[in-house]
């Protein structure tokens, strides 16, 4: 009596290795995320955020949103994708190619965003609570004015808005100089009417009776 024994099924070395990889990958994800953070309560939780987050279902903004809001890293995601090619690319074969410098990438850019987030903190503190909202609550102004542009630079590091008034016009000197045969006509300078946030409508309220007190805007010419 001969006994038939089901053969196996054949088992690839690339169905082996995919489950490997995809524990490797995902190892990874919590190592880095719980690495990345500091050891405390808050961090734990942002450690399982990033475990929890679904690249499957969420869209580009949702993602841009996590990235924003530190639920995730870019070098996260980019794990959490690897996870997902390694888990269905032996059924579905869709990935041409998987780029080696990935990883390379994403950690140059979270190193980028957290160097924006320290700038940005910095320019809230220094240029905004430290400088003009400090300087207009200590002397209880309605406003900080500026000789020409600048002010506008200076409000806009801690997103405060600034209202540019047109005072006149300066000799087109710049250095290095014009050709001599270009003629150029006088720039126009005007002042900066410079507040703190939601302070728009005294702005335009203290530049408007600035212009009509000083009566120095010169219409163009082209103007009917």
């Amino acid at each position: 009596m001969t006994m038939m024994i089901p053969a196996r099924p054949k088992t690839t070395a690339r169905a082996l290795l995919l489950p490997v990889l995809l524990a490797c990958v995902m190892a990874v994800v919590a190592i880095e995320a719980i690495d990345a953070r500091d050891s405390n309560a808050q961090s734990a939780a942002d450690a399982t955020d990033a475990a929890a987050f679904d690249v499957a279902e969420a869209t580009i903004l949702e993602m841009q949103a996590a990235l924003e809001s530190g639920r995730v890293t870019s070098r996260e995601l980019v794990l959490l994708h690897l996870a997902r090619i390694a888990y269905y690319e032996d059924t579905v074969n869709a990935a041409i190619t998987v780029s080696r410098t990935a990883l390379a990438e994403a950690d140059a850019l979270d190193r980028e965003r957290a160097r924006y987030e320290a700038d940005r903190q910095k320019d809230l503190l220094l240029a905004g609570a430290h400088g003009i909202a400090e300087v207009m609550e200590a002397e209880r102004l309605d406003a900080l004015l500026f000789p020409g542009s600048t002010g506008a630079a200076i409000g806009a590091r801690p997103g405060y808005p600034t209202v540019v008034v047109p005072f006149g016009r300066v000799p087109n000197a710049p250095t290095p100089g014009l050709p001599s045969d270009f003629g150029a006509q006088p720039a126009p300078f005007g002042v900066s009417f410079t507040g703190t946030s939601c302070s728009e409508p005294r702005l335009i309220e203290l530049a408007y009776a600035f212009e009509q007190a000083t009566q120095r805007r010169v219409q163009p010419p082209s103007t009917p």
